[in-house]
């Protein structure tokens, strides 16, 4: 189990995967929970606000249909996630076009 500061993170559950992108860190879980932590300044965290997180904090399965998610992948201001089905969520900048829909959309 993971501990942080003499706290238990991560529900008790063993961290199977982990990514970190510029200024933020994803972790899921083997039960399938996502949890997010760091910079929050551009929504990267996904936890609705631009508020920082020093400790990880668990998402909601529900933005994922309630899909237990299996991989993260976080990079500069993203976040990619794969459901069990592959369903992939994308959460990000769309500046510059770099999301590939033509557009600058999150």
């Amino acid at each position: 189990m993971a501990h942080l500061g003499g706290r238990e993170v991560f529900a008790g559950e063993p961290l199977v995967m982990m990514s970190a992108g510029l200024s933020h860190t994803a972790g899921v879980t083997k039960d399938g929970a996502l949890w997010s932590w760091g910079d929050g300044g551009s929504e990267q965290l996904v936890h609705g606000n631009r508020e920082p997180r020093q400790r990880p904090q668990r998402l909601g399965r529900e933005m994922f249909g309630e899909l237990p998610a299996v991989m993260v992948a976080c990079w500069s201001l993203h976040m990619l996630v794969l459901t069990s089905v592959g369903f992939e969520w994308i959460r990000c900048y769309g500046d510059f076009g770099k999301l590939g829909h033509g557009d600058q959309l999150k």
